[in-house]
């Protein structure tokens, strides 16, 4: 557990962006079906619907505004899962606290449509107060 008044850094983000443009890419140019890329499982639309905070543009599939971000985290010496589980995203900060660090998936999920893409995955972790947050965790 960490100090009272600890804040938290993202580091180590990976971006995947180039990843989401091809395969939009694809679709459009109609190398890939888009039935192919609407397929987001029952529990990820359910984690959309409740915790899902507004991407604040259209899908790029079908071009509705339905397009959410869902937070995935992974605990440390938590048992694996599959990408972790689903939070609202203003817990994602308490867990780090809580925790000392966890791991970050936001994903992209299009409530009208079923798209969905990993969007980032970061390290979240916190630093106590008055120590340097750097990016090697030192």
């Amino acid at each position: 557990m960490t100090q009272p008044g600890a804040r938290v850094v993202r580091e180590a983000v990976v971006d995947h962006r180039l990843r989401r443009h091809a395969l939009v890419d694809a679709v459009r140019r109609g190398a890939r079906p888009a039935d192919e890329v609407r397929d987001a499982p029952r529990e990820l639309l359910r984690a959309a619907a409740h915790l899902g905070l507004a991407a604040g543009e259209p899908c790029p599939v079908c071009g509705a505004d339905a397009l959410v971000v869902v937070a995935f985290v992974e605990e440390p010496g938590e048992r694996e899962r599959s990408g972790g589980r689903a939070v609202a995203a203003d817990a994602v900060e308490t867990l780090a606290n809580r925790r000392g660090s966890v791991t970050l998936h936001e994903v992209e999920v299009c409530r009208g449509c079923a798209w969905h893409h990993l969007r980032t995955t970061s390290r979240v972790r916190a630093v106590p107060p008055g120590a340097n947050a750097t990016a090697n965790g030192a």
